[in-house]
């Protein structure tokens, strides 16, 4: 049920000082007609510092089950928990 969102978090430009830290994100799902990288985490031009995260049961249609990194993307994750992410064609 609910609204599709496809990407659950999205960071475009963010520079290193965007701090994510400690949350669940679970079951994303990125099919839609254009957004179909990164079931949880789509990045553009982004380098946040991901950490203390779990990342459960998200899919994206092409690339990024959990986490999709587009352009120059150079994210920190650390002390991160992934499970069962996945995608559906490649």
């Amino acid at each position: 049920g609910g609204l599709k969102a496809y990407n659950v978090i999205r960071f475009d430009g963010n520079n290193n000082t965007t701090l994510f830290d400690g949350f669940i994100v679970q079951d994303g799902r990125a099919n839609g007609t254009t957004e179909f990288l990164g079931g949880a985490i789509f990045s553009n031009n982004a380098s946040p510092k991901i950490i203390n995260c779990k990342f459960l049961n998200n899919n994206a249609q092409q690339h990024g089950g959990a986490i999709y990194l587009n352009g120059v993307s150079t994210p920190q994750v650390l002390n991160c928990e992934f499970t069962n992410n996945t995608t559906t064609q490649y």
